[in-house]
């Protein structure tokens, strides 16, 4: 709602169309930050090594790579070529989030 406003204020060139789609796809994807953290610091904490490494690689986006690619590629598409690069953080977010999410359902049927 706000973004093309916010994008506005650092000037106004061809990236700002970029910035603005970034912004939206960087604060939907924001709230999603503390299932990843906390999912990888609980099994850290019960002592589930294996698990928390996994947790810590997909938040780098070393097993979500091809996920990560398919989605800039779709985006890119569109006409924004930069946009590529922009888009990985936010997909990569949202695939560890539910990666995390699908981890942590499984533990708790464990007990």
């Amino acid at each position: 709602m706000f973004a093309p406003s916010i994008i506005a204020l650092f000037g106004e060139n061809s990236a700002e169309e970029i910035g603005v789609l970034s912004l939206r796809m960087h604060a939907v994807s924001l709230p999603l930050m503390p299932v990843c953290l906390i999912t990888g610091m609980l099994f850290q904490a019960v002592g589930q090594i294996k698990k928390a490494v996994v947790l810590s690689s997909a938040k780098t986006g070393n097993i979500f790579s091809a996920p990560n690619f398919s989605a800039a590629a779709v985006f890119s598409g569109t006409g924004r070529g930069s946009y590529t690069g922009n888009c990985r953080h936010p997909c990569r977010r949202v695939f560890t989030s539910i990666f995390s999410m699908v981890f942590a359902y499984f533990e708790k049927g464990r007990k």
